[in-house]
């Protein structure tokens, strides 16, 4: 049948988004309404429908005539865009229908035949293999935008099998004692139907087959929340009872405040809340900031979204950031991508390659993807940004994405967010975040962040402030599940101040007892704090003392992490065997002590709660916890598990260990630089030189760190400073290979400063450091080898062209013999440079084909960012040996994979030359297209030769349309951006000069820029070109002016002709 002919021409995928292909391409069919005929028609393959029912079917509220004109209009619309849509549709005097042997396929098809299959199957094997199938085949749900009456039953309908499916699989799996498969797709039915109670029962079960009963603990605990967050139930009797059978632990009591706790006082910020979802759901996403001081109940305002929004199906993403001193760059990125699932399996392969920058974890279930190479240029971070975008695009919309504690994030995540707030096209999303008033002064990349979306009004700030007395009384009567006593309320109100924290933690510490009575733990040792109020601080510890032994050592090795914990790492830094260990952490889910913090770990429920069980502890039992810590993340490490070197140093510190704690922010500094966090590099690195200045480390971490802190320096484009610590670097160092080394690189930053004497001293420098009876050593020919490639770049910059065909004589032998593949091709690149110069850009064959070798090593290096930059290098090579179609496709093509992986620097190059070659071909249009592209990205990357070449482009175009002012205007422009580099292709910008002062009538002014197109190292023009400029220029210089002019009207107009300059 047509529909399973997967291999045919069209496809058309209606499940999780409409799409049609044609072959590999997209037919585009924008208009919802359209869509949903089509797929009323192509899921009723061959049957004759009758026109007036599909009429009267899609439009009930018009007349019969209208009704079938409309029909008539959207049929024609249908034939227009569909590729040789008579082979698809049958369309008759009466009806219409759709061709079942057209050659074509439906997602919808494909699963419900392998679901057909799989009840079919007879045997276990078959039905297994055909119940896979069907799930994989389940993108989603059907036409998710849609909402007829007729979608939405078929959409249950296959939402309803794709579960049955998935409940069968498990089965079937769990019969085979397949447990590890079988929790993974009970996993999947569970976030499928996250209200379904028999599901959490059956993971729990084979989590417990499996011997991890703390994943059997948890899944208890998300059952728990989330029926509480969703219905505002507790678990069944059933789910309960399977839940102290199969992990045997003591009956803990549920605690007193499984009730939710109401908004009090809080009804003008909800309101508030309110329009600003519809606002961003109307009109373009947006940040949400609750403000206020620590305990006022911004997470709690914010948890009322989050559920309000969950309860109508509508995606939630959940995170939370820490104290500076913990943070790890793209964290909260990370926690949210966690809890998508498997929806990131489905993004390309190079995407999933730039999220694991991030997400380490997928591409350990992706070996056969080469891990992403070191970002270091700062146009590479476009890609990393956009992999990102493109993972959260992959749920559905709308989104509401929510951050706690946002005046801890840092600054990469925030930088990220901007980018994802300001993305053209995304997905209808709110951003939610929550901040301490008290905090904002230190924030400082979140105050900058919040400036700049306050600007382009993208901002609402909503500030909580303390309740009442009146409010307190309301609340506190809440909690107690009474009235309290007239005597008690003031009192209530004095002691909390007002703050709903504190209100909550009363009520679980037993202060509202019918009677009114104040219990002695609350009234007993009052303990100085500088943030908390003395009886509150009492309060925490009340509830802390009231933990078990396993319980309390829990908590105290919890709060000694600082930050969130999995069961892993308390596991392995504990003492106490794990069914004590998996009952303490129960205890202290139980009694609210600890939460579920994104998909795999916990954390305490409020951070003054960690605060007061850290500062309890003594300085001795602080030190043991440390290293025990310590002890388990370097265990972590040594299993290949990624580690958090930053809050492994911090540990280290603790303990005395000095020099693994600088080894362990080094190495932070060096994962951070792998995602682009240079900002969060830099602080680790700070924070290790200090270590290694106070206690007096040796020269050679020193060294380390000053050399990698001039690199992130260097990507930053802070010159002054990479200078600064290369110089003190050198100092550290008496050794010739590192100073050397250094020397090099300070060359490279000079080269970067665009100060070519002072980076050609530096080269000379590094040379030197190498004394001639030095035995021969390959470590060193390499570095010497780097230094000349960086001299040859500068030779070539500087059109020194003799200078650089000796060195590249010179390094023939050496890059041949002992050269890595990258300096290999580096040195083939000098030879095509040398080449393009000495030939005066005016290319042949020869250099084609040498570019062409180049770029097929580039390839072979699988590196997006090296493609596209040998892609354009070979475009380059086109345009200037003639081949002007060739050099606008190659251009084309090099543009396109620079723009999809975010290579500002690339496409810089393409548009400035892409541009030059439509001038060529006299498309002025395409030319006028092209310059609007490169605007605003040379605006962003800041080259001068490729801004001097904007310049020369649209004065091509002011040339064109008569404008002769405004030729001029951008013609000097282009050449003052210029200055003195002896940039070859001036010639950009000097044709549209000339013309304009010959039109004009200003001929001295003609010849003198007429003039400077002729003289090496500028491009050497078509002979007949040539020859009419020197005659024209040697004419002026002998007062024969008719004769100069004559010649230079002459060049003008072959110029024209020829190159269309």
């Amino acid at each position: 049948m047509g529909v399973m002919d997967v291999s045919g021409k069209l496809r058309i995928l209606l499940m999780r988004r409409f799409q049609l292909f044609y072959g590999d391409t997209a037919v585009p069919l924008k208009s919802p309404f359209y869509q949903t005929i089509l797929a009323f028609l192509v899921l009723q393959p061959g049957e004759a429908c009758d026109r007036h029912r599909l009429a009267f079917h899609f439009w009930p509220d018009s007349t019969e005539k209208q009704a079938l004109t409309n029909l008539r209009k959207a049929i024609h619309y249908l034939r227009q865009a569909l590729p040789d849509a008579d082979q698809f549709l049958r369309i008759e005097r009466h009806t219409i229908a759709w061709q079942a042997a057209a050659p074509y396929s439906v997602d919808v098809a494909a699963f419900e035949c392998a679901v057909a299959q799989a009840h079919k199957a007879d045997q276990p094997s078959e039905k297994q293999a055909a119940l896979h199938q069907a799930i994989s085949l389940y993108a989603g749900d059907l036409l998710p935008e849609h909402y007829d009456d007729w979608v939405l039953v078929k959409r249950e309908s296959l939402r309803q099998q794709y579960l049955d499916c998935l409940a069968q699989y498990v089965q079937v799996l769990e019969g085979q004692r397949d447990y590890v498969e079988a929790i993974k797709a009970a996993n999947q039915l569970q976030r499928a139907d996250p209200l379904h109670e028999a599901a959490y029962r059956r993971l729990m079960r084979l989590q417990t087959l499996a011997g991890n009963r703390a994943g059997a603990l948890r899944t208890y605990h998300t059952c728990a929340a989330t029926l509480q967050r969703e219905l505002d139930v507790a678990p069944s009797t059933a789910t309960q009872e399977a839940y102290r059978r199969l992990l045997a632990l003591e009956s803990v009591a549920e605690p007193q405040m499984a009730a939710r706790i109401p908004l009090v006082g809080r009804a003008r910020a909800w309101s508030q809340l309110q329009q600003v979802w519809k606002q961003a759901m109307s009109q373009r996403p947006l940040l949400t900031l609750i403000q206020g001081e620590a305990g006022i109940g911004k997470t709690r305002l914010a948890e009322e979204l989050l559920d309000w929004a969950a309860r109508q199906g509508i995606t939630t993403l959940r995170a939370a950031c820490y104290a500076p001193a913990t943070s790890l760059p793209y964290a909260p990125i990370a926690v949210w991508l966690r809890a998508t699932g498997d929806a990131l399996t489905s993004l390309p392969d190079k995407w999933q390659r730039e999220v694991g920058r991030v997400l380490p974890e997928l591409l350990a279930t992706r070996p056969d993807l080469p891990p992403p190479g070191p970002i270091t240029e700062s146009w590479q971070r476009q890609h990393l940004f956009t992999a990102l975008a493109r993972a959260v695009a992959q749920l559905p919309s709308p989104l509401l994405l929510f951050i706690d504690d946002l005046q801890w994030c840092d600054r990469d995540t925030l930088e990220w967010l901007s980018f994802l707030l300001r993305l053209e096209g995304s997905k209808r999303f709110l951003l939610l975040g929550t901040a301490r008033t008290e905090e904002m002064v230190q924030a400082e990349a979140l105050r900058l962040f919040c400036e700049d979306l306050r600007h382009e009004d993208r901002l609402l700030e909503i500030g909580l402030e303390r309740l009442n007395a009146a409010e307190t009384v309301v609340l506190s009567a809440h909690l107690a599940n009474n009235t309290p006593p007239d005597a008690l309320p003031d009192a209530i109100f004095v002691l909390t101040e007002g703050v709903p924290l504190f209100v909550v933690e009363l009520a679980r510490a037993g202060f509202y007892t019918p009677d009114g009575a104040q219990p002695k733990m609350v009234s007993g040792q009052l303990l100085a704090a500088e943030q908390l109020p003395p009886r509150i601080r009492s309060v925490f510890e009340a509830r802390l003392n009231r933990l078990s032994a396993a319980g309390c050592d829990l908590a105290d090795l919890a709060a000694t992490i600082g930050r969130s914990f999995t069961f892993e790492l308390v596991r392995d830094a504990s003492e106490v065997e794990e069914t004590t260990l998996v009952r303490a952490l129960d205890e202290l889910w139980q009694q609210r002590i600890v939460r579920e913090q994104g998909a795999e770990a916990y954390d305490f429920s409020h951070g003054l709660l960690r605060e007061v069980a850290y500062g309890r502890l003594s300085l001795a039992r602080r030190r043991l916890l440390h290293g025990r810590i310590a002890q388990a993340l370097e265990r972590e490490r040594a299993a290949g598990y990624a580690v958090d070197d930053a809050q492994l140093g911090s540990h280290y510190i603790v303990i005395g260990r000095i020099d693994e704690a600088i080894a362990c922010y080094q190495r932070a500094a060096t994962a951070a630089q792998h995602i682009f966090a240079h900002e969060e590099a830099l602080v680790n690195l700070q924070r290790g030189l200090v270590l290694a200045v106070e206690n007096g480390a040796e020269n050679g971490r020193l060294l380390a760190l000053y050399e990698q802190q001039a690199d992130v320096l260097s990507l930053l484009g802070r010159y002054d400073a990479a200078h600064e610590a290369l110089e003190t670097a050198l100092a550290q160092t008496s050794d010739a290979l590192s100073r050397a080394r250094l020397l090099c690189k300070q060359g490279n930053t000079w080269m970067a400063q665009h100060q070519r004497s002072a980076a050609l001293a530096a080269f000379d420098a590094a040379l030197r450091c190498r004394l001639p009876a030095d035995p021969p050593d390959t470590q060193w020919q390499r570095l010497w080898l780097d230094v000349q490639l960086a001299r040859g770049d500068l030779f070539y910059f500087d059109s020194r062209l003799a200078d650089l065909a000796v060195l590249i004589d010179r390094l023939n032998p050496i890059a041949q013999k002992i050269g890595t593949p990258y300096q290999q091709r580096r040195y083939l690149e000098l030879h095509n440079m040398l080449s393009i110069s000495q030939k005066r850009y005016r290319l042949d064959d020869v250099d084609v084909a040498m570019r062409q070798r180049i770029s097929a090593l580039a390839e072979q290096t699988g590196d997006p960012h090296e493609i596209a930059a040998s892609r354009f290098s070979l475009g380059f090579n086109y345009l200037w040996s003639g081949a002007l179609d060739e050099a606008v496709t190659r251009l084309t093509s090099a543009l396109a994979e620079a723009t999809e992986i975010g290579n500002r620097y690339v496409q810089d190059q393409c548009l400035a030359y892409l541009a030059l070659a439509y001038r060529g071909q006299g498309d002025v249009a395409q030319v006028a297209a092209v310059v609007a592209q490169h605007r605003p990205i040379v605006a962003m990357v800041g080259n001068p030769l490729y801004g001097g070449v904007l310049a020369g482009n649209e004065a091509w175009l002011a040339y064109q349309a008569g404008d002769w002012e405004t030729a001029v205007t951008h013609g000097q422009a282009a050449l003052a951006v210029w200055g003195e580099r002896p940039y070859p292709l001036k010639w950009v910008a000097l044709w549209p000069l000339v013309g304009a002062y010959l039109v004009r009538g200003e001929l001295a002014w003609a010849i003198e820029y007429a003039r400077q197109m002729v003289p090496p190292p500028q491009q050497l023009l078509p002979d007949e070109v040539q020859a009419k400029l020197v005659a024209a220029t040697t004419a002026w210089d002998a007062g024969d002016t008719a004769v100069c002019h004559t010649a230079l009207t002459e060049a003008t107009t072959l110029a024209r002709e020829l190159f269309a300059f």
